[in-house]
């Protein structure tokens, strides 16, 4: 009779560890590492592949398109829209920078990094629980030959798109 009383508290022991557990999995954040590389296809918009790892492995192609707000006049903000179609699903991100914080280092190329700046707006299949995750940390090459500038301003040298964005979401 005692060996069966210890087991039921073993048993009650385990499920209550188990549910502990599961709940701190829940609340835990969930990480996405999300790596692009591509080339500009025009003065807005580029693509290329992207690998993803965390709470979701996957790789597969990525197209973006850049616009300023405002279109007209000095603008204030730049805002890129990312979509990634890879093999366990698909997932929408944008990225809301201020111009400011752009970090150009030349005519149609920049450095930068903008924490918080990028959000996940929508996804599909393995990515669906990521929506509304919010970059902790972003780092951007861009070089843009395609970019206009001022006449006889030099052009960048390389077409080049590169990123890492980490995704948190609680």
């Amino acid at each position: 009779m005692q060996g069966r009383i210890t087991l039921v508290i073993l048993a009650v022991l385990a499920m209550a560890l188990v549910g502990s557990s599961s709940a701190a999995r829940r609340a835990a954040p969930r990480t996405l590492v999300v790596a692009l590389d591509g080339r500009f296809t025009s003065q807005a918009t580029s693509s290329g592949g992207f690998v993803a790892g965390g709470a979701v492995t996957d790789s597969g192609s990525h197209r973006d398109v850049t616009r300023v707000v405002p279109r007209t006049g000095r603008p204030r903000k730049i805002v890129i829209t990312v979509v990634c179609r890879g093999k366990r699903g698909s997932f929408t991100f944008v990225a809301t920078v201020p111009v400011a914080r752009a970090g150009f280092i030349g005519p149609g190329t920049s450095i930068s990094s903008a924490p918080g700046a990028d959000r996940i707006v929508s996804a599909t299949g393995a990515y669906k629980p990521l929506v509304g995750a919010v970059s902790r940390e972003d780092l951007s090459y861009t070089s843009n030959p395609l970019q206009p500038g001022a006449p006889g301003a030099p052009r960048a040298t390389q077409n080049a798109l590169r990123v890492i964005d980490v995704f948190t979401q609680r």
